[in-house]
């Protein structure tokens, strides 16, 4: 038997971290997928390489740019294809279900 993961690692692993936007063009706006602290989808281990691509089913589609949603994303990053929950400072942990529980409000559901 496997040994159960770490709640640290857990969090790591399953809950969102940041979203990646997918390419307009491709599969229409505002369509955004949530990735873990390791840059993977959720619930994808750290090594694993993966195609984003290939988990365009998990992406939420939003019914709006995500980037207008006040008090959610804990820093603008220069990057618009990219948006953050959190940073590794665990002072910014603190409210980060408030937050996520506000952005989830404004999705459309899973692509």
């Amino acid at each position: 038997m496997s040994e159960p993961m770490k709640r640290d690692e857990w969090f790591r692993v399953w809950m969102p971290y940041c979203l990646k936007q997918f390419d307009e063009t491709k599969v229409g706006k505002n369509v955004w997928l949530p990735l873990n602290r390791h840059y993977k989808p959720l619930g994808q281990p750290s090594g694993v390489w993966v195609d984003y691509n290939d988990f365009a089913s998990h992406a939420i589609k939003f019914s709006r740019d995500p980037h207008e949603i006040d008090g959610v994303w804990e820093d603008k990053d220069p990057h618009p294809n990219w948006l953050y929950l959190y940073s590794d400072n665990s002072a910014h942990r603190g409210d980060y279900f408030v937050r996520l529980g506000r952005l989830m409000t404004h999705g459309k559901g899973w692509k």
